[in-house]
């Protein structure tokens, strides 16, 4: 069992450690245009007649997103005005979310309506693990983290979605000649990176919740 936490715990502050190597070196180099993330999304959701799709710079979020409830691209400040090759792959990939919505992509738009509950739930299961620990009902703490697990069988099933998203954006760029063929690698690798987080979003705090059980279970 020792080994199984320590495996998941590397690859999952691994896959930490990666993407933000990769975006923090290439959040130093400007593509070639010099466009901003908000112009690049611009330019994507144009071409694809969706001039409705609003792009604000938002304060309040962690991290770029596609609200798919209000049709807005929400860029952070980091990537709304700057130029370099991270922040466009960031705005692409989010407007190519955009398009995945106007296509009707089924599988999209299920995973993009629970999205929110799955979050509510993941974090549901966290509380209930915790309580179980802190009582020290074994039974409880599997009920929470049982409901992890399924979480991040979730995500991982629909994995398809960023993939094929993370393709779109690439198709995009390409297509409207925002980037070069020096900077197709380059950006490739950041779409790869971008598509990573949010499984990485679910793997650590999963892999915390295994180690905390894992503690318990060796005390008690």
């Amino acid at each position: 069992m020792d080994i199984i936490i320590i495996i998941v715990l590397i690859i999952s502050i691994g896959t930490y450690i990666y993407i933000n190597v990769t975006y923090n070196k290439y959040s130093k180099k400007d593509i070639n245009k010099l466009m901003s993330g908000f112009e690049v999304a611009r330019e994507i959701l144009d071409t694809h007649d969706l001039n409705n799709i609003y792009i604000t710079e938002s304060r309040e979020e962690l991290y770029s997103k596609y609200d798919y409830k209000r049709k807005v691209v929400k860029l952070i400040k980091g990537v709304f005005s700057d130029t370099s090759l991270t922040s466009c792959a960031i705005a692409s990939m989010n407007a190519a979310y955009a398009i995945q919505d106007k296509k009707n992509n089924k599988l999209f738009k299920f995973k993009k309506s629970i999205e929110q509950f799955v979050s509510i739930l993941l974090y549901t299961s966290y509380l209930i693990t915790i309580i179980g620990a802190l009582f020290g009902h074994i039974q409880t703490i599997w009920i929470g983290f049982g409901i992890a697990l399924l979480i991040m069988v979730f995500h991982i099933a629909t994995y398809s979605v960023e993939k094929e998203t993370k393709d779109l954006a690439f198709k995009e760029l390409v297509n409207n000649k925002i980037i070069n063929k020096k900077e197709i690698k380059r950006i490739k690798k950041l779409l790869d990176v971008t598509s990573y987080i949010e499984i990485a979003s679910i793997v650590f705090p999963f892999a915390e919740l295994l180690k905390r059980i894992y503690e318990f279970g060796r005390s008690d």
